[in-house]
């Protein structure tokens, strides 16, 4: 969730303020069957990343006018939020934890897929629109396919340590973490349970709706 108080440019002369903007994200991630069938659903925030926060601030306030160009923090542009949808897993040999001496022997990086964003609002694809109360909100979706998880990455089964959505260039837009990946890490802010246990053959489906408000 990300609030901010987005003051006009007359706010020092006026006294006067633009509402705060409320952006939140509900991710639910779901397990499912060869078959189709859904094995487990899990439902929660999806917490915005730090760059993310700088660059909505900077997009939405119209600092970062005219639109597409370089906002405040990483992204580029006021728009295009998302590419992908990456996830860290468990290896065949443990549990992931990026504190551990080498990762590489329990995490697995699961390579990004891209994400589709639907029901998206023009005003959610400008910097402009989204300050003056036009974007409402937007669905990012993605699915990690059945040739995904395979015993020589995952073992017999393996959690969901960690999804990021990821813009075009790569920097996390969101991220979700479960309570073992980031044990010690500042920041991290982790859930305290986990996300989600997949096996082989299994498909996991990403689904993140953003509310703008």
């Amino acid at each position: 969730m990300f609030v901010a108080n987005l003051f006009n440019q007359n706010a020092a002369v006026t006294g006067t303020k633009n509402q705060g903007l409320l952006i939140s994200g509900t991710e639910t991630v779901k397990v499912l069957r060869p078959d189709g069938s859904v094995i487990s659903t899990w439902v929660g925030p999806d917490p915005l990343s730090s760059n993310t926060q700088n660059a909505i601030a900077g997009c939405a306030t119209g600092l970062s006018q005219p639109v597409g160009s370089t906002p405040y923090g990483v992204f580029g542009s006021c728009e295009n939020w998302i590419g992908s949808i990456e996830l860290w897993t468990d290896g065949p040999s443990g549990t992931c934890t990026v504190y551990l001496t080498d990762n590489s022997k329990y995490c697995t990086y699961v390579n990004p897929v891209p994400a589709t964003s639907t029901l998206t609002p023009i005003g959610c694809t400008t910097g402009s629109s989204i300050a003056y109360g036009t974007c409402t909100g937007w669905i990012t979706e993605a699915t990690f396919g059945p040739t995904t998880f395979t015993p020589s990455s995952c073992g017999s089964s393996c959690a969901v340590q960690e999804v990021i959505g990821a813009s075009p260039a790569g920097w996390a837009f969101d991220t979700l973490c479960a309570a073992t990946f980031a044990p010690g890490e500042p920041g991290a802010n982790c859930m305290s349970g986990s996300i989600a246990t997949v096996a082989p053959q299994d498909s996991l489906l990403v689904t993140i709706q953003f509310s703008v408000s």
